[in-house]
């Protein structure tokens, strides 16, 4: 199996992650102005949306930004890519096993929201665990 692009997917990859901020930026100004704040949804937008300009102008001079863009061209930025994805996954699990234990010892009834989320994150890794350990 190769992993190398030919230009034209290289071309496509790189502006897959633009494409999709300017779209969440119309989203989340939209959610804001139909509840009536237009400044929380120019704000949102301008948010996500100069974040990803930010980030498709320096991705072609800037190793960082070009795997916060998503194109990883070689295996020693696929394994950074990788390495981040996973420390990511372990903060966000320790941050959610906390706001739940708050939410219990403070009688919040956002517990049930962050047992959810504690869920999803576990039911996840254990599913991903037993499938990639069978398909790997």
């Amino acid at each position: 199996m190769s992993t190398s692009e030919t230009p034209a997917e290289k071309k496509q990859a790189r502006w897959i992650m633009p494409a999709t901020g300017v779209v969440l930026g119309a989203i989340a100004f939209g959610a804001s102005a139909a509840r009536g704040e237009w400044i929380v949804g120019i704000l949102m937008a301008a948010i996500i949306i100069g974040y990803v300009v930010v980030v498709a102008v320096r991705a072609r001079r800037n190793e960082a930004s070009a795997l916060l863009a998503g194109t990883a061209d070689d295996e020693r930025q696929q394994t950074i890519s990788l390495k981040a994805g996973s420390i990511t996954s372990q903060v966000l699990s320790v941050v959610l096993v906390c706001g739940f234990l708050w939410a219990i010892g403070t009688g919040s009834s956002a517990a049930a929201i962050w047992a959810g989320l504690c869920a999803v994150g576990g039911f996840t890794y254990i599913g991903s665990t037993v499938i990639l350990s069978r398909t790997t």
